[in-house]
């Protein structure tokens, strides 16, 4: 994996890495833990390795995204929020990498070439911030 940057992402503008802890439920072995959980595991220890502070992983008891597989939402203020699903576990190191690529943007607008391959190919949708309005 690659090194962690000094690039500071302020506090209120920090995004958020969901991940779905419910995806990949077996119905026939409803005691064995669904696999959204092992890759949640698998990103919350190289997060805490890392001690990496730009963004937060959270799990996710469902992202609504079930026909997709391992889905995986990286949202924040401010910033454009991304939605992945047909994720697998071996994907976890890129889609590390993609939430620091995220992280080390204002906006969390990754520019296409430098997404790793499994969030070009798991990329379901892309929603703008929202405006701001006057009160």
């Amino acid at each position: 994996m690659e090194a962690t940057s000094t690039f500071e992402v302020p506090l209120a503008r920090r995004a958020t890495v969901f991940v779905c802890v419910l995806c990949g439920r077996n119905p026939a072995d409803k005691a064995a833990p669904p696999s959204g959980r092992a890759l949640y595991d698998a990103l919350a220890a190289e997060h805490e390795a890392r001690a990496e502070t730009r963004f937060r992983i959270e799990p996710a008891q469902c992202l609504s995204n079930c026909n997709r597989g391992l889905s995986v939402a990286i949202a924040g203020p401010d910033r454009w929020t991304y939605m992945f699903g047909e994720l697998t576990i071996e994907d976890a190191p890129g889609i590390y990498r993609g939430c620091i690529a995220n992280a080390e943007t204002e906006d969390g607008l990754v520019p296409w070439n430098e997404r790793p391959a499994c969030f070009r190919r798991a990329l379901i949708a892309r929603v703008p911030p929202l405006p701001e309005r006057s009160l």
